[in-house]
């Protein structure tokens, strides 16, 4: 029901259902687009428009006439046209998937390998501190190696702040927030459970959603979609900043406790 929801778009589904009526009302190419417009306006609730018009809906639409039709699509030339334009349509979807798959991989790859050329040695530990936390070396290790990965995505966030500053007000604020409370962990160990939610959640969407921005950025036509993509992420990412802010209440909450003891 949330993916209904989520995929409804009250314009195209108002043309996907205007065209779907006048393939009753004219007959236009026959019983094949009526069928064609009755699986767009379904899968509309389902997939985007791309996916329903250039994929789904040729694709079933070819099955149908080939199990309703068979060896008779011969017989009737319009039928026939009909049938060769579905396709032709889902060939022209299939190449549109394929060249869309290989542009999204060649991003994919530039995000690990910006990570990967960073460097963890902004981030130091306090080793006397590290001692006074009583884990064991095994622990100190994890805790260690888990630090300088997350870190490495706080410095891709960095990377990337001239463009980001710009498209998101609290960019700059939620970046010294990170910092901050990595600060706060490298000193403490045994915070690292308790700040499962910015490591493992928080942080990963944030950096998941601003890739998302960069990715459509680098797009040279932006598109509607695009647009409306782009501001999604921004709503995700204020909501992100919040919990961010949540999590650097309670690292110093913890670490005040932790003295108190």
């Amino acid at each position: 029901m949330r993916q209904i929801v989520d995929n409804f778009r009250p314009v195209r589904m108002a043309v996907a259902l205007v065209l779907w009526a006048l393939s009753f009302v004219w007959g236009i190419g026959g019983e094949l687009f009526s069928v064609y417009m009755t699986i767009v306006v379904s899968s509309l609730l389902f997939f985007n428009t791309f996916e329903s018009y250039l994929i789904i809906a040729p694709g079933l639409t070819i099955v149908s006439a080939l199990i309703l039709f068979g060896k008779h699509l011969l017989d009737n030339d319009f039928l026939m046209l009909t049938f060769s334009m579905m396709v032709l349509t889902l060939l022209i979807g299939g190449i549109a998937v394929v060249i869309r798959r290989v542009v999204m991989a060649q991003k994919i790859l530039k995000y690990p390998e910006i990570v990967n050329s960073l460097s963890d040695d902004k981030l130091h530990f306090n080793e006397e501190k590290l001692r006074e936390s009583k884990l064991s070396t095994e622990e100190l290790s994890f805790f260690k190696g888990e630090m300088r990965k997350y870190y490495k995505s706080y410095q891709y966030l960095q990377s990337v702040k001239d463009l980001m500053e710009h498209k998101v007000d609290s960019y700059d604020k939620d970046l010294t927030i990170i910092h901050a409370i990595f600060n706060e962990l490298i000193d403490s160990p045994r915070m690292l459970l308790k700040m499962n939610d910015f490591l493992y959640s928080h942080l990963k969407d944030y950096v998941d959603k601003v890739k998302a921005i960069v990715d459509l950025d680098d797009n040279v036509v932006e598109s509607d979609e695009d647009k409306q993509l782009v501001e999604n992420a921004k709503d995700q990412l204020a909501t992100i900043s919040h919990q961010f802010r949540d999590d650097f209440i309670q690292v110093t909450e913890d670490e005040r406790d932790a003295l108190k003891e």
